[in-house]
């Protein structure tokens, strides 16, 4: 079976859910298109700022950010008033991270986002079946990420509070983020946006004919000014090339090049190495009620778009 074959039923029932459903939903209440690692850093700055240590080069580390990347992007988060930078008065090396009005605004949003999810969750399942689900989730957790202390598993009289269960979603979250970078490392790779413009590559390589950036911009959900600028820099980078159309000679189709086939492919089976190993480190009873719960997100992120719309 061709890795195209192999990929496409787990991008659309996990990575799916989370890079296009979930995050597209939450970007209908935002005239900022928030990634998933600025909605790691919203949460960091509130949970780091109760200790003292929302300073820059903490935060840098919490959501796995290179200095000089970090310091980039939160010029681009200053200037559309979501956080703000300011110099500890105790000790002037620090510099400090806080919410801005925008960023504050963001935050509550997220916060109503998840809080509605796990409710939505909670009236599908029975309370032994949530509990089991919290259950599989921390464990998850604590089997792949490398924070301490470890999470402790929960029971039905000490259900984990919402800041536990974000926590542990988080720790899965970097631990895969971790994984995706050394893979970047391995082609040597330093890209902007490079998740952005991996799953543009994706696209490409999986539906062949959606080659235009009208037919990417329906498929990702993405502004077509952002697919626009993506496949301009990937051109620019030598990883595509675009020629007249075949069908259409009006219209650039948007080809991969040979070395480009090979790190997408590639790409494509590191993440169903990540997938398979989450599902193997639960039992198949466990990993079906994960798959139950992702659908289910996915049927609470329709829901909330349909609010925002209305």
């Amino acid at each position: 079976m061709s890795i195209k074959k192999l990929y496409q039923p787990i991008y659309e029932s996990f990575y799916e859910i989370v890079e296009q459903d979930y995050l597209m939903s939450l970007r209908s209440r935002f005239d900022y298109p928030l990634t998933l690692k600025d909605i790691n850093l919203l949460f960091a700055i509130q949970k780091e700022k109760k200790e003292q240590l929302n300073f820059s080069s903490n935060l840098a580390k919490k959501i796995g950010a290179t200095h000089s990347t970090f310091s980039n992007h939160l010029k681009i988060l200053e200037k559309n008033k979501i956080i703000k930078r300011y110099r500890d008065p105790s000790n002037y090396k620090h510099m400090l991270i806080d919410l801005d009005d925008v960023g504050i605004a963001y935050y509550k949003i997220l916060i109503e986002y998840y809080q509605g999810l796990l409710a939505y969750i909670k009236s599908s399942f029975s309370n032994l079946k949530l509990l089991e689900l919290l259950k599989v989730i921390i464990h998850i957790s604590n089997t792949f990420s490398e924070e301490t202390p470890k999470l402790k598993t929960p029971n039905l009289l000490n259900l984990p509070s919402f800041e536990t269960i974000y926590d542990a979603f988080n720790r899965i979250y970097f631990y895969h983020f971790k994984r995706e970078t050394s893979f970047l490392q391995t082609y040597e790779l330093d890209l902007d946006l490079t998740e952005l413009k991996l799953l543009t590559l994706s696209y490409i390589f999986e539906e062949e004919g959606l080659n235009q950036p009208s037919s990417l911009n329906e498929k990702t959900s993405m502004q077509f000014s952002t697919i626009s600028s993506i496949i301009h820099k990937l051109d620019k980078e030598g990883f595509i090339h675009r020629e007249v159309g075949k069908i259409d000679k009006r219209k650039l189709d948007i080809i991969l090049k040979p070395h480009t086939i090979k790190i997408v492919e590639d790409y494509m089976s590191f993440r169903i190495d990540i997938y398979e190993e989450m599902r193997q480190s639960v039992s198949q009873k466990q990993f079906d009620l994960i798959e139950q719960t992702y659908q289910l997100i996915k049927k609470y992120t329709e829901i909330y778009k349909n609010k925002a719309r209305s």
